[in-house]
Order: structure tokens, then C-alpha cells, then sequence
């Protein structure tokens, strides 16, 4: 991959007065921009990045200049008059298109048809708007107006300076933003309804819809954005910068939400809370990603990476502030444990595939951004990396380094090492000296520990789902061991060998570093077992999520086998804690995919998994009781999604009594619909299906629409398979933001896996079309991968995949796809047989009750 110019160090912005005119029914616009910056080139060639653009008129300090587009580089380039100062002045007059794949400036369309235009410029899309130097590190200040039609309510980043009316246009000039990147400007117009509420210190906070959502809908969002932004004016101890922070909600949207300083952006289902439709697994979702976008209006915003290498500093920080942020509103939600269970367990999996990228990664070429935006890696292993800093750094001295870190570089850019030296300069500790090797290196360290009576080895290998060998990566590792009779905090050596002063068992990573641990000695992982079916308060939740992680990623790994895994949830008998169902239920799906084909095994895996759930199931049942705690709420779900899957004939029967006893799906207990809509297409009458084939496209609920989306795609009949994907590039079907989620599913469904493989395969094309600019598009061949594990199935992945690899945005995740695909295959050749024998020597007590496996 060459190189790419940076072409900020040729010439400076430092203001841009742009004017902008979109028509919104012929999906174009009309702009004109001044840049005043400072040039340093030599060769007299001003570079510019614009892509897709017309430019029909150039100007440098008011006289015509010659230009031309140079369009494999997206760049404009002026030529200049050698006698021509550095302090320039440049006028541009150009058009261009508003683009259907959701980047750049693109329209959103409303359940009533009514067309909203947005923008999109992470990470490189501002230059589809404007001419720009469209990098991070070239901060300047930015005026913008925009014509609109008067009826419309326009926002952009800034309050509104001004609104003056022609006919039946309005032009509406905000104020000049502070000095920012162009990926963070922004725009949004359209028929738009909002609540508003005002911050202790006066910020002005609003929650923007289309007027499909009610009012009410949106008061969730809006109190959580005011509470957050007031806890991070407190924690950051340097106030939110700007008078105002709108929050859109949009029907069309490519990625989560997006971070625009002061205009954040959604997708609906992340930002609208109904307050009898809304599950609590999507209240907390939404609360996450509120805090999230707000944490970034410091980092990220406020001050910025100096380029893309270091997206980790927006990125992680944003992730793991989130649950500081959300722990701190919403105590009562423990959810440190959903971090435990969600990015921890995301990043461990995705981290142990031979190839992956690091958490910092180089970036030399614009098609490689989009590669970076891995949400294991830079999202969820940066965090736990982060969470690693603050545990060794302290919470004192971390908020004091981060303090210290917005005082000293507000409006300004920075790398890694200026956020470690500010957590160093207040903790004196060498920060860098150890996060450096956790951040640049890739994978993570396997730890494995022998206890011999007193005599303790413990020894570090890099940890790969694959047969690569080790390559003798190193970490730093901090033991976090309990009972804490250890002098040594980290290993930071292959390997070492320790005298304890007691034969007691010895377990590490409390702390819930980013490592895997693997006891040697079978007595070592009896103990471990017998701590965690004893209750030992000890032994808290998220570590019981990680020990058993551990063990099903050992297995996979074929460092023990399947069985060790399923044998260790006996362990887990008295278990209550949603989130360690979570990775339970994690174990169970894994050890359900190797007999998936084999028809008498699965019957007994069924029955082994109604064992394991029938306590639960009973005590819990359908209904969610008065004033239960939010714990069973949630366990519900995962406990009845495993009953279900038992297909026992009592099961599917009260499934389907309960989907027959209500009037309509907006009726449905929502931590359960997505059960009992499943549960009828899979089990009900035909109707069923066509009646939420039917209700899908009209339905404006985001969450509705996904868990209609969900049941449909689990159906086993081919009529319905093949309805479902006729109608995937139909607009009128299913929104360009939701194809990938439709393809995924069906591929998970064994049942729509050939023929969603097909259909994929077939309309390549389309999908190039729709999405080959957009981040979203590496999702096809990671997705893929994650279902394939037999040879005929790696065979057609990589017989398709392969060609694709000349494509820079696709080549890493194919890369992973075909060691990801590899390494399941290994283990189904080492542990298919043991299972299926494992599970025809079961005990008959094991298929009735949980407790006795």
C-alpha cells in the first residue's frame, strides 16, 4: 500500500466560511467555501482534498487560478503564482451529489416519507462535501450556512447566528465553531421535533426526532445526556466547551452515533427509549452510547489524535468512560459486570486470531481508516487496557492525570505518549514503560500456573485460537492473585518459579486483566470449581464469567477439550448473575454447533440444556413479576432463549399460548418479544410468518423492527428463506443500515445458511455499490466467518474471499476470517466426537436436572 501525502504539513487552514445549498428531492448541492490558511509547499502546487466534486471556480486571494483534479488522491490541486505569499486566501465554487450509501452528505427518509439530509465525515467524508484538508491534525475554525427549505428545522454544530427568509428557501449562518477537525462538523435538516432541557451550568441540551416518535420517547435520552454531560463536567474537571450539545435521532444511519462536536448523530434504536416498547438490555444499550458520544466531546473533540494511528485515543477512552460514566448515573445496573461480559469477552476472542491488528496501528493510505474501527479491538481491548491503567495508576491519580491532560492540550492534538505522561507526571509511576507493550503489540498472554504444595511456575505464552505457534511475545502481566500471599505484582518474564508460604490454592487475575489462565493441574481447576459451586463471596461475578471463558477459549485453543468446559458448569448450579448466564449460555451455543448436523446428538444436547435451565425456568417463567429486581428481568430472557432451544413439547406449547394472548406485537413484554416472536415463526402457523413479514417494513420502532427481523430470519421453511431474500435490496423492505444484520442472522440459522451464503455470493455487486465506501462494509467477511466450521464451508469462504483481499478495506478481516474459520475447524475435528460421546454417556439424571452433570 503506498503512501499517501499528508497535506497538511504543505499548507494550513486555519478558517473556512462555507456556504452550502443541498436540494433534497434532486439529491444534490450547491457550495462555496473560502479557506484562509497558511501554504509552506515548494513546488507551488496547492493540494486540497476533494473527492466526488464539481469544482466549476478557483480563486486565491480574489484572482483565478488554474486548477485540475487529481482523482485517484482525492485532491484538488491550484496552481500558484510563484510571487504568491504564504497567507492565502482560497475561494472554491463547486456542486456534488447526495449520496445514497450513508456517508458524506446523504438522505434519510421518515415512515412518512419525509426526507432528512445529514452528514457523515468520519473518518475521511468531508472532503465529499468541500474542499478541505480533511485530516485530523488540521484543526481550523469553521462558519457555516446553509439554504434550506423554510419549513425545515436546520442544526449543524453551532448555535444559530442568524435566519433570514427568500421565497420559500431560508438561509441560517450559525456561529464559528471552536478550532476542530472537518471529520467533526456537521449538519442535519428536516421535519424534526425535540424536547430540550438546560444543564446545571446553563449547556442547552436537545433530543431531535423525526415526528414518527413521540414526545415521551425521547425523555430518556434527554435526561441521561444532561446527567452525563454534568458527571463529566465534574470528573474531567474542565467544563463542556460549547453553548448547546443537540442529540439527533436518524431513520437512517450506517454506524452507532457519531460524535459531531456539539450535533451528535444516531441511529434511532440507540437514542429512543419506549417507555412501554424499550427491553432493558436496549435502555442500557442506549444509555452506553449517550455516554459514550458525550465522552468524546473531550476525548477526541476537545482534543484530538494528531492522526489515525492513535484512534485508540478516541476510541478506548470513549469506551471505557462510557461505563464509568453509566455506573455512576444508574448504580443499581452493576455495569462494570456488562463490561465484564461484553467487551471484555469481545476483545479476548477476537484478540487470540493470528493476524490481528494491534490497538495502535499504523496508517499510511485513507483506505486503511476504516480498517482501524474494529470495535474488539480499538472499542473494547483499549478499554480494558485503559481500565489496566487506572488499576495501576489508581483513581485519584488517574483523574488527575486526565485533568491535567485537557488543561494542557484543549483545542489541541496529541499521541499516546502525552496522555501516559500526564497519568505519569500524577501518579509517579512509568506509565508508558507499561501500557506501550499492550498497546503496540498485538494478541494477549496466556498464563499458565502450576501449583505444586508450595512450590508455585508460572509461565507466559502468547494465547492463539490457532495451530501458529507461539511467537514469543512478551507482557507485562499484573497477577492480581488471591489470596494475595504473592510479592510479585507483574510478570514480566517467560517464566519463573515461586515459593508460597502455604499449600492453600493460589488463583489469579481478580483483577480482570486482559490475559487468559490456564491451572495446570487437575486438582488446581477442582478447587477452582469447588469455589465457585460453594457461593464464596470471594469469587465474584465477573471473575466466575472470565474462569469459565477461560475454559471454553482453552478448549477452542486445544489446550483441554469441550467437555472440560461443559463438566465446569456443574460448578455453576447455584448461578443467578445475568451476566455469567451469559457466558454459560456462550459455552452451551459452541458446544451446540458441533452436533448441529448430527441428529441424535443434538436430541440429547437438548435435553442436556433443559436440564441445566429447568430450576430457573421454572421459578422465573414468563411473566416478569412486581418490583423484581432488574438482575431476573434480564436472566429471563437468556433462560427462556435456552428452554426454548429444547424444543420440549411443554416449552413450545406455553410459548405459543403466550405469543396467542396478545392483541398485537407493540403488546408484548419487551425483554421477551423477541422469544415469542421466534418462537411463532419457528413453531406457529404460516400466518405467523406473513403476518410479520408483513409488519416489518411499516413498523417505526427500531428495537420492534430488529426483533421482527430476528424471528423471520430463523425460519426453517425454504418459501420463506427464499421471500426474505428477494426482498433484501428492496428499499421498500429493509433500510441499506439494517442488510447486514438480515445476512448475519440468516447465516447463523443452519436451516438459511446455503442459501444466504448464496445470495451473498450472487449479489457481491450490489453490496460493492452500496457499501464498498462505508465502514460497514468489512462486516460482510467478518460476519461470514463467524458461523463456518467444517472444511466445505472454509473452502467456499476462502475460495470467494481470496480474490477479494486486492480490496485495502476488506484485506485485513478476510485475513482473520481464514484463520478464524481454520481454527474452528481444527476443533471440530478435536472435539466433535468427544462430545457426541460425552453426551451419549450422560446420566439420565443430567436431562432432567441441572445440578447433577
Amino acid at each position: 500500500m503506498p503512501q499517501v501525502a499528508r497535506l497538511f504539513q504543505f499548507f494550513k487552514p486555519n478558517h473556512y466560511t462555507l456556504h452550502l445549498s443541498p436540494d433534497a428531492s434532486a439529491l444534490t448541492f450547491e457550495g462555496v467555501v473560502s479557506i484562509q490558511g497558511a501554504y509552506s509547499g515548494t513546488d507551488r502546487l496547492l493540494r486540497l482534498h476533494a473527492k466526488e466534486l464539481s469544482i466549476t471556480a478557483v480563486t486565491v486571494n480574489d484572482m483565478p487560478h488554474e486548477f485540475h483534479l487529481d482523482i485517484e488522491n482525492d485532491e484538488l490541486c491550484i496552481e500558484l503564482e510563484d510571487s504568491e505569499a504564504s497567507d492565502l486566501s482560497v475561494g472554491i465554487t463547486f456542486n456534488g451529489r447526495i449520496t445514497k450509501p450513508m456517508h458524506g452528505i446523504y438522505p434519510c427518509t421518515a415512515s412518512n416519507g419525509q426526507v432528512i439530509i445529514a452528514t457523515q465525515f468520519e473518518s475521511h467524508h468531508a472532503r465529499e462535501a468541500f474542499p478541505c484538508i480533511d485530516e485530523p491534525e488540521a484543526k481550523a475554525t469553521f462558519e457555516l450556512s446553509l439554504t434550506t427549505p423554510k419549513e425545515l428545522v436546520a442544526l449543524s454544530n453551532m448555535p444559530s447566528a442568524s435566519r433570514t427568509e427568500a421565497g420559500t428557501q431560508a438561509t441560517t449562518v450559525f456561529e464559528t465553531t471552536p478550532i476542530m477537525s472537518t471529520y467533526l462538523l456537521a449538519f442535519v435538516y428536516g421535519d424534526l421535533h425535540c424536547v430540550e432541557q438546560k444543564t446545571k451550568n446553563g449547556t442547552e441540551v436537545r433530543i431531535w426526532a423525526s415526528k414518527d416518535h413521540k414526545t415521551e420517547s425521547l425523555m430518556f435520552a434527554l435526561d441521561t445526556s444532561v446527567r452525563s454531560i454534568e458527571f463529566f463536567n465534574d470528573y474531567f474537571q474542565t467544563p463542556y466547551p460549547l453553548a448547546k450539545c443537540d442529540h439527533v435521532a436518524l431513520p437512517d444511519f450506517s454506524s452507532g452515533a457519531m460524535e459531531n462536536w456539539g450535533l451528535i448523530t444516531y441511529r434511532e434504536v440507540c437514542l429512543i427509549v419506549d417507555p412501554e416498547k424499550t427491553s432493558a438490555n436496549t435502555k442500557e444499550m442506549v444509555a452506553t452510547v449517550i455516554t459514550h458520544e458525550l465522552s468524546h466531546q473531550w476525548f477526541g473533540n476537545l482534543v484530538t489524535m494528531q492522526w489515525w494511528d492513535d484512534l485508540w485515543l478516541n476510541e478506548s477512552f470513549a469506551t471505557l468512560m462510557e461505563y464509568i460514566c453509566v455506573d455512576a448515573l444508574f448504580p443499581e445496573w452493576d455495569i462494570m459486570l456488562s463490561f465484564a461480559s461484553q467487551e471484555a469477552l469481545s476483545a479476548l476472542w477476537r484478540d487470540s486470531i493470528h493476524g490481528v491488528q494491534s490497538v495502535y496501528c499504523e496508517v499510511t493510505h485513507p483506505d486503511q481508516i476504516s480498517t482501524l474501527f474494529d470495535p474488539s479491538i480499538v472499542y473494547a481491548k483499549g478499554a480494558r487496557l485503559l481500565l489496566m491503567a487506572r488499576n495501576l495508576v489508581g483513581e485519584k491519580a488517574f483523574r488527575t492525570g486526565l485533568q491535567n491532560y485537557f488543561i494542557d492540550f484543549a483545542y489541541k492534538n496529541t499521541a499516546g505518549d502525552d496522555l501516559w505522561n500526564a497519568l505519569s507526571n500524577a501518579s509517579n509511576i512509568d506509565v508508558a514503560g507499561f501500557m506501550n507493550v499492550w498497546l503496540k503489540q498485538p494478541g494477549f498472554p496466556l498464563l499458565s500456573v502450576e501449583q505444586d504444595g508450595t512450590q508455585l511456575t508460572l509461565e507466559q505464552s502468547r494465547f492463539r485460537l490457532s495451530t501458529v505457534k507461539s511467537d514469543g511475545s512478551m507482557w507485562p502481566i499484573p497477577l492480581s492473585p488471591k489470596p494475595s500471599i504473592l510479592d510479585l505484582a507483574v510478570l514480566d518474564q517467560q517464566k519463573t518459579s515461586l515459593q508460597l508460604k502455604s499449600s492453600d490454592f493460589v488463583r489469579f487475575n481478580s483483577g480482570g486483566a486482559h490475559i487468559s489462565v490456564r491451572y495446570e493441574q487437575h486438582w488446581q481447576r477442582q478447587a477452582l470449581a469447588q469455589l465457585i459451586e460453594s457461593e464464596d463471596a470471594s469469587i465474584t461475578p465477573s471473575e466466575r464469567l472470565l474462569v469459565l471463558n477461560d475454559s471454553l477459549m482453552q478448549s477452542r485453543a486445544g489446550a483441554s477439550s469441550i467437555i472440560e468446559t461443559l463438566e465446569l458448569l456443574a460448578a455453576f448450579h447455584n448461578e443467578r448473575q445475568e451476566t455469567v448466564w451469559n457466558v454459560m449460555s456462550l459455552c452451551i451455543a459452541d458446544s451446540r454447533r458441533l452436533v448441529e448436523t448430527n441428529e441424535a446428538a443434538e436430541v440429547i444436547m437438548k435435553s442436556y440444556v433443559f436440564g441445566l435451565v429447568s430450576n430457573l425456568y421454572s421459578e422465573l417463567g414468563w411473566q416478569k413479576q412486581k418490583a423484581e429486581a432488574l438482575n431476573d428481568t434480564k436472566l429471563r430472557s437468556t433462560i427462556l432463549s435456552l428452554a426454548c432451544y429444547s424444543e420440549k413439547p411443554e416449552v413450545i406449547a406455553e410459548a405459543l399460548a403466550q405469543y396467542a394472548s396478545f392483541e398485537n406485537i407493540a403488546a408484548m413484554p419487551a425483554d421477551t418479544r423477541h422469544i415469542l416472536l421466534a418462537m411463532a415463526v419457528k413453531h406457529g402457523k404460516k400466518d405467523d410468518f406473513e403476518s410479520l413479514f408483513a409488519a416489518y417494513p411499516k413498523e417505526i420502532n427500531a428495537e420492534l423492527q430488529q426483533d421482527i427481523c430476528g424471528a423471520l430470519s430463523t425460519t426453517k421453511d425454504p418459501e420463506n428463506i427464499a421471500k426474505i431474500l428477494r426482498n433484501l435490496t428492496n428499499p421498500d423492505f429493509v433500510r441499506l443500515q439494517d442488510v447486514d444484520r438480515w445476512i448475519v442472522y440468516l447465516l447463523r440459522n443452519r436451516w438459511s445458511r446455503q442459501a444466504a451464503w448464496d445470495w451473498l455470493t450472487s449479489n457481491w455487486h450490489w453490496i460493492e455499490e452500496n457499501f464498498a465506501s462505508d465502514k460497514s462494509y468489512d462486516n460482510y467477511p467478518r460476519y461470514a466467518a463467524s458461523v463456518f466450521s467444517t472444511h466445505e464451508w472454509q473452502k467456499a469462504y476462502v475460495d470467494f474471499f481470496t480474490p477479494q483481499m486486492k480490496v485495502t478495506a476488506l484485506k485485513r478481516n478476510i485475513e482473520l476470517g481464514i484463520e478464524e474459520i481454520a481454527g474452528r475447524v481444527d476443533w471440530r475435528e478435536r472435539d466433535e466426537a468427544l462430545l457426541v460421546s460425552w453426551l451419549e454417556q450422560l446420566p439420565q439424571s443430567a436431562l432432567i436436572q441441572r445440578s447433577t452433570v
